[in-house]
This record gives C-alpha cells, sequence and structure tokens, in this order.
C-alpha cells in the first residue's frame, strides 16, 4: 500500500528534463543514471534509465489522463536471465479521483497482475486485494489514525489466513517531536536517519546524501546527484 505521493518539485516552475546519478551504498554499491522528461504537470512523461557501465536497462512511458493521473505505463527493461522485456501497467480512478485498480500486462496483453483497492474518504487504501495471473495471492487491509499520523496494516495470505501485522507512518513529511527539518520541510534529521540536501535557487533538491542511524553512529546509505532542466519561459 502506497500512503503519499511525495512531491518531486517544491517550486511551480515547469521543468523540462532531470537527469539523476544515484549511488548505493550497500554490498551491491549499485550506481545507476536515471533521466526523467516531463509533462506540463511536472510529472514524469518519459524515462530511461542506465547501469554504471552506461547500459541501457530501463525505458519508460506514461500517459495521463485530463486530470493530471496517470492511466498507463508502459515499461522496457533488461533481465539478465532473458534479455529485454515488456510490460504495461493500467491505473483505474474513481469519481473522487482516489485509485481503486492497478493491472500489470504481459508484452502480449496478458494480466499478470491485479491489484483492487478500497479506500476511505481521504483516498487511503484500508484493502488491497493481489491476484497474480487471475489467482488471489493475498490481501492486506489497513487501519488508520490520523491525529498520530499511524497505520496499521495486516496481512493476509491466498486463504485468506492472517500472516503478520506492522506498524508505521501514514505520511512521512510529517515530523516527529525532536526532529529537525531544512526550510523547505525535508527531514534532514530524526532518531532513525540524516539527510544532507542541497536545493537550486527554485527550492528543489539537487544533492541529497542518506544516512541510517545505528547505534548512534552515521552510515551512508545513498547518494543522489540531480540536475533539472527548466523549461524556458514565454
Amino acid at each position: 500500500m502506497n500512503f503519499i505521493n511525495k512531491r518531486e518539485f517544491y517550486s511551480n516552475k515547469s521543468v523540462a528534463e532531470a537527469t539523476i546519478d544515484y549511488t548505493q551504498f550497500n554490498n551491491s554499491g549499485k550506481k545507476e543514471k536515471e533521466i526523467n522528461v516531463y509533462n506540463i504537470y511536472n510529472k514524469i512523461q518519459n524515462q530511461v534509465r542506465y547501469d554504471e557501465k552506461g547500459k541501457l536497462i530501463g525505458r519508460s512511458y506514461r500517459q495521463y489522463d485530463e486530470k493530471g493521473n496517470n492511466i498507463i505505463t508502459r515499461f522496457t527493461f533488461w533481465h539478465p536471465a532473458i534479455g529485454y522485456t515488456s510490460q504495461s501497467t493500467e491505473y483505474k480512478y474513481d469519481g473522487n479521483n482516489f485509485l481503486t485498480g492497478i493491472i500489470s500486462r504481459d508484452s502480449v496483453n496478458n494480466i499478470i497482475r491485479e491489484s483492487l483497492f478500497v479506500n476511505d474518504e481521504q483516498g487511503k487504501p484500508i484493502e488491497l486485494i493481489v491476484s497474480v495471473k487471475e489467482k488471489l495471492e493475498g490481501r492486506e487491509t489497513a487501519i488508520y489514525n490520523y491525529e498520530t499520523n499511524e497505520v496499521e496494516i495486516s496481512y493476509f495470505n491466498s486463504l485468506n489466513q492472517f500472516i503478520s501485522k506492522s506498524n508505521g507512518k501514514i505520511n512521512h513529511m510529517i515530523k516527529e517531536p525532536g526532529d529537525i527539518v531544512s526550510e523547505y520541510g525535508d527531514i534532514i534529521k530524526s532518531k532513525s536517519f540524516e539527510q544532507d540536501i542541497t536545493y537550486d535557487k527554485y527550492g528543489n533538491w539537487i544533492k541529497k546524501i542518506h544516512y541510517k542511524i545505528v547505534g548512534g553512529k552515521k552510515i551512508k546509505q545513498s547518494d543522489l546527484r540531480r540536475h533539472i532542466k527548466y523549461k524556458k519561459e514565454d
């Protein structure tokens, strides 16, 4: 369940393109480059991804409706075992503009995965039902406490048997007591992580280094560098 769509840009200035160089500091040490082209809503229209050797590992195109909702995404991605393969994803919304379904199809248009959502009055999913190749895989239910910014999620298997339960935040952008935030509202220091963030003159981040706090020590997790090209104003 996805609880919040975080804005990519804090300013309303129209973006043409953004290139992101991403380094992950773990056992894999993964490095990737991502190039995004944006539409009139400042949402990604086209995306290409390359590995550290410059090999194309992913490409996508997103189609939007008149309300700015992503309704179809078409992917091409690289798999080491089978090479390049394609998929598409269709998104369904109700009259309140709440997401109600996600349908994924393979390269010959067969449905390979379907997710159905039941939402509360605020558009948050209270139930998620997932089917793979038309067979029920499982479901999730969520109970929200908006006053404390907490959600409790329960997981069930294909036989509707309870598996486990987890707790988390509804909105990770809402700060906790003791959190330190930047001038643009990003949490830059909390009990569990820290971020070094650099912004451009429009208030959009161009450098973001993320650290995990373990035993009082900072452990670098990722390093993102973003170069933004803005559209020329008429």
